[in-house]
């Protein structure tokens, strides 16, 4: 973290965002959608913090749907940018004019990212990767192409193999998304291993890649199981929670 940070407190931080929203924006989607995660949101402002160097740096948010976290990056110093599916650009249209987010409507299933080779120096792509149904090689290849020489990826998804995926399988339960609910954008449709993401990124043409592990407390799971989670990957981070991966071009 930059010297100049270290009076930031994150958790103010992440408070002054929610507080900017507003809690109606927090609660839309997903059932309390802002509150649930704001782990993964004090994660992200931390390396937000630890990457920044300059105060121009480009940022882009893929999957800005409730425009938390491009808000949040822009609180930090970045000039912040994001993509997402249409009908989140339009949901939340009146966040993006009144903090002057450029956020673009973008189907990365079948478009290319709308901004020129070597804009960004940093992607942020957080919680997206499982969302997808289709093949995301292509997507990180965009990735790729639209950061500037040294630029950052940042990428945190599900860990495939977490410790409460592994009990589920002992007990002969499924780790997939419930077949009862409707697939719809919110739906995991594929979880992923660290050496499957390193694989997909070098497909990409991504070579300088650090993988680490951290939990992130997602309130859909049992209390007392959330606690162990959280001890275990402690003890053994390869069973933590959440995979966070960073790319450099």
């Amino acid at each position: 973290m930059n010297q100049q940070d270290s009076h930031l407190n994150i958790d103010k931080l992440i408070e002054d965002v929610g507080n900017s929203l507003g809690q109606e924006v927090l609660s839309q989607g997903e059932k309390g959608y802002g509150l649930f995660h704001r782990d993964r949101y004090a994660l992200l402002a931390k390396r937000f913090l630890d990457f920044r160097s300059t105060q121009s740096q480009r940022f882009l948010e893929v999957g800005s749907y409730n425009y938390f976290v491009p808000l949040l990056a822009q609180k930090i110093g970045y000039k912040s940018f994001g993509i997402d599916l249409p009908e989140f650009i339009e949901q939340f249209k009146a966040q993006e004019i009144e903090f002057d987010l450029d956020i673009k409507p973008c189907d990365l299933s079948k478009q290319a990212i709308p901004f020129e080779d070597n804009f960004f120096d940093f992607v942020n792509f957080s919680e997206v990767l499982e969302h997808f149904n289709f093949y995301p090689v292509p997507v990180l290849k965009e990735f790729y192409r639209v950061l500037c020489p040294s630029g950052r990826l940042l990428i945190t998804t599900p860990n495939l193999t977490r410790f409460n995926n592994r009990i589920k399988l002992l007990l002969g339960l499924s780790i997939n998304w419930n077949i009862e609910d409707v697939f719809g954008p919110m739906t995991h449709a594929r979880e992923y291993t660290a050496k499957e993401v390193v694989f997909l990124l070098n497909s990409a043409g991504f070579t300088k890649i650090s993988v680490g592990y951290a939990h992130i407390d997602y309130p859909d799971i049992n209390i007392w199981l959330r606690r162990l989670n959280r001890l275990v990957g402690r003890i053994c981070p390869v069973l933590a929670s959440n995979l966070i991966i960073v790319a450099n071009k």
